[in-house]
C-alpha cells in the first residue's frame, strides 16, 4: 500500500507539472509578445521555476527525478 501510494504521487507529480507546463505553452501561443497577458505569463512562469528549484527540485531533495523541471 505505501508503494502505490508513492506511485501515486509520483504520477500526481509529474501530470501537475505537465499542466503547468502547459499552461505556459498556451499563454505565449495566444498572446502576442509584449502584450499584457504574455507578459504575466513571463513572469508567474519565472515565480514557478524559482519556487520549484528553490523548494520541490531533485537538487533541493525533493521533486521529481527526471521531470524536466529541474
Amino acid at each position: 500500500p505505501v508503494l502505490r501510494c508513492a506511485v501515486l504521487l509520483l504520477c500526481y507529480a509529474v501530470q501537475f507539472l505537465s499542466d503547468i507546463h502547459q499552461v505556459w505553452t498556451n499563454c505565449f501561443t495566444y498572446n502576442e509578445e509584449g502584450d499584457d497577458y504574455y507578459n504575466m505569463g513571463l513572469a508567474a512562469q519565472a515565480l514557478f521555476n524559482r519556487l520549484y528549484t528553490n523548494y520541490v527540485s531533485p537538487s533541493s531533495g525533493g521533486g521529481v527525478a527526471g521531470d524536466g523541471w529541474d
